[in-house]
């Protein structure tokens, strides 16, 4: 087969990924090392890649490459993996380029520019604890992201037209017939669990990097492959081919967190290390990336609470805690110390348990901010109501409270509900894993990470976007996402610590 056609489509998709690499570069410094006085300037750097990005996702030459490709394809004979792989390429291609083309060029640019201005501002607002001067930056994202939403004009809600870049498929039935059942189920385990008394202890800074850099290396992180940083909201991203890039942050008061956001971080990595890279897909085509966000946190999820909260892994961990001075005198105290259930303000740090809840509070009230229902200004209140009613606390203020997550000072209204829903997707994933290799216990008592690693990219990472979440987990494990595996995890769990 003649692949003139193909190929020319892959240089220019090349070229464009080149330019979304280095927009990720910016976005990277920017979170780790740029100087708050380069914000203005990064936000105009930012607007502008944007506004070429969609350019170049949008153009005629663009349109006239796919068709030639598809034609080219056509002409083929049909049947093999090739085939199929190619013609889903040029599927998801077309699909994103017609969301992309229904969008007015000045409206990406001051997407964008937002978007910069509204996570500088944001930092300052939660550092100030001061919703008054994020609320300015909060409505223009809100009021763009709606005209965005409108110009793309699917058959879709608002709220769920801007969610399907981070789900394809979603919707707010869908999400609600997951949520609810754990909305009724999660405080009962609540007043259940953690009947025993947790220590409170905290870990200097020093301490807290070093255990990060024994985790990814017992991970079997490659230095030259994986860099870590410092920012003040834990990331992953990855800049090229073999250039991904990992962060965590230091909570006073919150011994564990930088450790378990260095593992929440690493299994994000770890699934796009292991997307598909045969020549054609790597790194620009479609079937060379992630699914959905809600497959990408069920991967994180699976690191950060079936690894690293096994009782197996505090056992083989405890040495390193141990030689930093904790309070606990075997792994079990450690092991009942990370995995306490408490009610807590900070999602990022919560619990399995409590995280949910979390989720559900944001995943309503951005629904009610996007589709009319609430103004902007009531935020603060109605954030404050239901973190009473659901989990009996209250924030004492807005950094506690409704400023405490990055996504909404940058419009990534739709983003929230991919980590419940992972949780939901990891519960299922790992029974599967389980009956496939036997228990993650005994795996991590091994430190067989290699095999466990070996089957999430046989099981899940090989498949890029070629499959929707919902077709992946129907396609593991032969049932629909639902939330029956997470709930019989977190009764067993609680069990287990009691």
């Amino acid at each position: 087969m003649n692949e003139t056609n193909w190929n020319r489509l892959g240089d220019y998709l090349k070229q464009t990924q080149l330019l979304g690499s280095i927009q990720n570069t910016l976005y990277w410094d920017q979170n780790t090392m740029m100087p708050k006085k380069g914000a203005s300037w990064r936000a105009e750097q930012l607007g502008y890649i944007a506004k070429k990005l969609h350019a170049r996702n949008t153009s005629k030459e663009f349109s006239i490459l796919i068709d030639a490709a598809k034609e080219e394809l056509n002409s083929c004979k049909d049947g093999d993996a090739k085939f199929f792989e190619k013609k889903r390429n040029i599927q998801l291609l077309s699909k994103d380029m017609d969301r992309q083309r229904k969008l007015d060029p000045k409206l990406v640019e001051l997407l964008a520019k937002a978007k910069s201005d509204g996570y500088q501002n944001w930092q300052q607002a939660k550092l100030d604890s001061q919703y008054e001067t994020f609320l300015p930056f909060f409505k223009d994202l809100i009021k763009l992201r709606i005209e965005e939403a409108k110009q793309i004009s699917e058959n879709l809600s608002t709220w769920e037209t801007l969610a399907q870049p981070y789900e394809p498929d979603i919707s707010k039935k869908w999400v609600f017939k997951i949520f609810n059942p754990l909305k009724e189920v999660i405080p009962e385990l609540l007043e259940k669990s953690n009947k025993y008394l947790v220590k409170d202890w905290d870990l200097d800074k020093e301490s807290q990097h070093l255990l990060c850099i024994k985790l990814l290396n017992e991970f079997g992180r490659d230095t030259d492959l994986v860099a870590s940083a410092e920012s003040p909201h834990p990331f992953s991203i990855t800049l090229g081919p073999s250039d991904y890039r990992i962060t965590t942050r230091f909570v006073k008061g919150e011994p564990f967190s930088s450790f378990l956001a260095t593992a929440h971080e690493w299994g994000h990595s770890i699934y796009e290390q292991n997307l598909p890279t045969r020549t054609h897909q790597w790194f620009a085509w479609p079937l060379g990336q992630a699914t959905s966000m809600s497959v990408h946190e069920s991967q994180s999820l699976f690191w950060e609470n079936r690894i690293v909260k096994s009782r197996s892994f505090n056992k083989r961990f405890f040495e390193y805690f141990a030689e930093r001075n904790v309070p606990f005198n075997n792994y079990l105290e450690l092991w009942r110390s990370i995995n306490a259930f408490k009610a807590g303000l900070n999602r990022v740090e919560a619990d399995e348990l409590t995280y949910g809840l979390h989720i559900v509070i944001r995943t309503e009230l951005e629904i009610e901010l996007i589709e009319g229902a609430m103004d902007p200004k009531d935020l603060p209140f109605e954030w404050n109501k239901r973190y009473q009613d659901l989990l009996g606390i209250k924030p004492s203020n807005d950094r506690e409270g409704c400023l405490q997550d990055v996504h909404w000072s940058e419009g990534a209204f739709g983003y929230f509900p991919s980590y419940l829903v992972g949780h939901v997707i990891s519960a299922q994933l790992t029974n599967k894993m389980e009956k496939d290799l036997g228990t993650l216990d005994n795996l991590i008592e091994k430190k067989d990470y290699k095999i466990i690693i070996k089957w999430l990219k046989e099981n899940v990472h090989q498949y890029g976007r070629s499959l929707n979440a919902m077709e992946l987990v129907r396609k593991v494990t032969g049932d629909e996402i639902n939330p029956d595996s997470f709930i019989n995890y977190l009764k067993q769990k609680i069990d287990e610590l009691m």
